[in-house]
């Protein structure tokens, strides 16, 4: 390899670490490269909420739970056991209850991700204490959050806001 007294040689390879050195001599040198301590690749995945619903209907569909509504009415003459099963078991009732949870659950999280505290601070001037009963009040219906763009939501907002002011002062 060229080099000149005073040249700085960076040693490296794939697994070890680096070595840099200036050259004071031309005489033979020796030098060993530590090994790095590598750790294996983590991957790390986002749970939502969805996700974690999802996966407990599934666990209804292990326990043989097939229509977590109401089954067709054909099922009473095609298959009559899946008809009655499928409408008189406490599974299927337990799946029907954690069914509108989901739902609700749901519709909570995609409007409070739209209509939360940030939102609200951001477009009017309402003091922390009152924010609360202000957002109980004012809580939109799902329906409308995905209905509104956020114009419509700031104008919701602001008329909401207003009227909680006029009720306040009665």
């Amino acid at each position: 390899m060229p080099a000149s007294i005073g040249d700085t040689l960076k040693i490296s390879c794939d697994g070890y670490n680096n070595i840099e050195l200036t050259v004071k001599d031309f005489a033979d040198k020796i030098y060993f490269l530590k090994p790095v301590t590598a750790l294996p690749g983590v991957v790390i995945k986002e749970t939502s909420v969805q996700a974690d619903l999802d996966e407990a209907k599934r666990g209804y569909r292990r326990k043989s739970v097939f229509y977590t509504g109401t089954p067709h009415y054909y099922y009473l003459f095609l298959k009559p056991m899946t008809f009655i099963y499928e409408n008189f078991k406490s599974e299927v009732k337990n799946a029907r209850k954690f069914i509108r949870y989901a739902k609700n659950e749901t519709a909570y999280y995609e409007i409070s991700a739209r209509f939360n505290a940030e939102s609200i601070k951001g477009v009017i001037p309402i003091k922390d204490d009152e924010l609360e009963d202000f957002e109980n009040n004012y809580w939109p219906t799902v329906d409308q959050i995905r209905k509104w763009n956020d114009y419509d939501l700031i104008n919701y907002i602001i008329f909401s806001y207003r009227d909680f002011i006029k009720k306040k002062k009665f």
